[in-house]
């Protein structure tokens, strides 16, 4: 695991955990002055764009409570039953947003006295990036009519695959197995 070094670079070090690659790669990709300055979501969302993810957004609860916006939000729940690797971002008991790793079953705080991975619920969850590969082999999309804007995401392909349906914001799973729509090259 790979803490941060400064008060200010839990970003690189969460990505470089996030993507099994070293501190300084992570640094090079960010900027040297982040290790300063810090890293938001939204850059860490560019440069896993820019490394082939499809990174997806999802807003918690606690995005209200940092920002002062009121939305429509996920319960941070999701991120355990989709099971994917995500970045998040949390918020801290002193106020300061502070990024982590996921790994689709605990979290890693890069902080140097967090020793041991945590579970969701013990941290208030702003937002999440959850990783996504861009360019994969498969997925599926329903088109059953009647749903508002359903999405089924197929996760560790080519192993079995788990199948779930995001609708009103919760992950519902789906049951019966759905032929492959999406095949490589289409998306």
């Amino acid at each position: 695991m790979i803490k941060q070094r400064t008060s200010f670079d839990c970003g690189v070090a969460t990505l470089a955990n996030a993507l099994a690659i070293s501190y300084e790669h992570a640094l090079d990709l960010y900027g040297a002055d982040k290790q300063r300055n810090g890293v938001s979501i939204q850059q860490t969302a560019s440069i896993l764009f820019s490394l082939g993810y499809a990174p997806v957004y999802i807003p918690f609860p606690g995005f209200s409570k940092a920002s002062g916006i009121g939305m429509s939000t996920a319960s941070p729940d999701i991120l355990e039953t989709i099971g994917n690797p995500a970045i998040l971002q949390i918020l801290a008991p002193s106020g300061v947003l502070h990024q982590v790793f996921f790994d689709g079953k605990n979290i890693h705080d890069p902080f140097p006295s967090v020793d041991c991975p945590r579970s969701v619920s013990e941290y208030e969850c702003v937002d999440a990036v959850i990783l996504y590969k861009r360019f994969h082999t498969g997925g599926l999309i329903s088109s059953k009519p009647g749903d508002a804007i359903p999405q089924i995401i197929s996760t560790d392909y080519p192993e079995p695959r788990k199948r779930f349906v995001i609708k009103n914001n919760q992950a519902l799973v789906r049951k019966q197995a759905v032929p492959y729509a999406v095949r490589e090259g289409a998306l």
